[in-house]
């Protein structure tokens, strides 16, 4: 598998990268604790590509850009193991997908994307014990769902459902001993909420929530 991703390194052209750096329409960023980072970004053809870096001192060298699926809207996680989570939108509709993968050097090994349920604005995190949590909207209502689940190899092992807020713009983070930090934009557009709370089982006994206008939920994944 390393050898083979070496080889694909090479075939990294100047072409796709110019069109991955400028036909972004949007993306997503994630850095573990060792200085590695992987950008996922949507192009407006609705292609998706990733890149990975290295973090030196104040700045990062990337590898090149890579194609590896196709949808809109793609979020990213990223643990110290080096295992990455992607989950997007289907282009044309309201379904939901993630796929699991594995970096190796500035190139990642993906699994196949798996559907998992149906909404929009999905937003992840990833524990070092392969511990996920995973936000969205209804794609009907201004209804916030959560589910909590368990890495297995390239397939996601999901809890059930759970309905938890209202509003839009979802996103979410996850520290290793399972406190969760929730941030929202509000229905109005007028600001933003955030709510802390604990992973028990497969749900989460929540906390109260409070108006927090100076947080921007994309920066909870570190979106760009």
């Amino acid at each position: 598998m390393k050898s083979e991703l070496l080889d694909k390194a090479f075939q990294c052209h100047a072409d796709k990268i110019t069109q991955g750096d400028n036909n972004i329409c949007h993306c997503a960023m994630a850095i573990n604790n060792h200085g590695v980072a992987v950008s996922v970004n949507e192009a407006c053809e609705c292609e998706m590509y990733y890149k990975v870096g290295e973090v030196v001192g104040d700045d990062i060298k990337w590898g090149c850009h890579d194609e590896f699926d196709c949808g809109k809207r793609p979020q990213v996680a990223l643990n110290d193991k080096g295992v990455v989570l992607e989950v997007h939108q289907c282009p044309a509709s309201d379904v939901l997908y993630y796929r699991i993968g594995q970096v190796y050097g500035k190139l990642i090994s993906w699994g196949v994307s798996h559907l998992y349920d149906s909404g929009v604005t999905p937003s992840v995190s990833l524990t070092n014990s392969g511990l996920v949590i995973e936000v969205h909207k209804s794609s009907t209502s201004d209804v916030l769902y959560y589910r909590v689940g368990q890495v297995d190899g390239n397939i996601m092992l999901w809890g059930s459902i759970h309905e938890y807020q209202e509003g839009v713009n979802p996103s979410i983070t996850i520290s290793p001993d399972g406190t969760v930090v929730a941030a929202h934009q509000s229905r109005g557009l007028s600001g933003f909420w955030q709510l802390t709370g604990q992973i028990s089982g497969s749900s989460i006994k929540w906390g109260e929530r409070f108006m927090a206008n100076a947080v921007y939920p994309g920066g909870m994944t570190a979106s760009c």
